[in-house]
């Protein structure tokens, strides 16, 4: 979908826009598959396991039988995070530590999510010959995640209030549902960029974030724009674009164009429709539950 605008902004054309199968197959086999495997390459050396066998099994410390799975995770978690696809091969997530046993793996996964987003931008700018473009796009967007992120650290790092009440020192922050060999900066970064790039991994539980990090992680899934998925996240960004062009150009009082297209009525409706769309469901779902 991504480059279908990308080649209706180019062409300037809404007829010939390609074949969908010539992108899907294209997109499979020179991206995202090599990234894939050099993905799952990385985690597999460093302890994500990559076989067929069942289950492990190991006395825990207070002497139960505990049965750990096996498969092929490294493989399955590589194509998860390379296309932004959400849950992983252990009901924790990326907080297992044989989904992401150590520092190298967790940069691998965190780069692996970001990637495709971040690389679509320059893309869409090379694509149209508007460089400059894809550079304005790419500081606005990494500007409104570090609007995001600076909170959620500073949040993290600085505890619970509630708990500093109690005298209880809380050096490391707050670590409720967070993993230690990961910390509390560690886990923000995370939780930051997986909800940006709507991923929906999860490498802590976010349910116990501190207040001000839960927020601006609903936030961050509201707008879905700052990189966002791949491809989904610039579709997003234009649906915002497209609105701020069509109220500018009424505040100075000339038709509203961007890139040589006029701005108008149809646009702009289409535009609405799909900004309240978001809000709309998620608010009659809320009504109907507390109903």
């Amino acid at each position: 979908a991504a480059v279908v605008l990308f080649k209706a902004f180019r062409d300037k054309t809404t007829t010939q826009l390609g074949n969908f199968w010539v992108f899907f197959t294209q997109s499979i086999t020179r991206l995202l598959l090599p990234l894939s495997i050099v993905i799952a390459i990385i985690l597999a050396f460093n302890g994500t396991p990559t076989s067929y066998e069942g289950k492990d099994q190991f006395i825990s410390m207070q002497g139960d039988t505990v049965n750990v799975s096996k498969g092929p995770v490294a493989a399955m978690v590589a194509i998860k995070h390379v296309g932004t696809n959400g849950g992983g091969w252990f009901g924790v997530n990326s907080a297992h530590p044989f989904e992401n046993p150590n520092y190298i793996t967790y940069m691998t996964e965190m780069i692996a999510q970001m990637i495709i987003p971040i690389a679509m931008i320059f893309a869409f700018g090379w694509f149209i010959r508007r460089k400059k473009m894809a550079y304005v796009i790419f500081g606005v967007m990494t500007l409104g995640m570090l609007l995001l992120l600076v909170p959620t650290i500073i949040s993290e790092v600085g505890g619970s209030p509630a708990i500093e009440k109690m005298g209880v020192m809380q050096s490391t922050g707050a670590m409720e549902g967070k993993e230690i060999r990961f910390g509390t900066i560690g886990t923000a970064y995370w939780s930051t960029v997986t909800t940006i790039i709507s991923t929906g991994s999860v490498n802590s539980m976010h349910d116990s974030a501190m207040p001000l990090t839960g927020m601006l992680q609903m936030l961050a899934m509201m707008m879905n724009c700052f990189y966002g998925g791949c491809g989904v996240g610039l579709l997003n960004y234009f649906i915002f674009i497209i609105i701020a062009v069509f109220i500018s150009g009424l505040m100075v009082g000339r038709t509203p164009e961007f890139l040589g297209h006029k701005v108008e009525a149809r646009e702009v409706k289409i535009a609405s429709i799909i900004a309240l769309l978001h809000p709309f469901i998620i608010l009659v779902g809320t009504a109907l539950a507390a109903y």
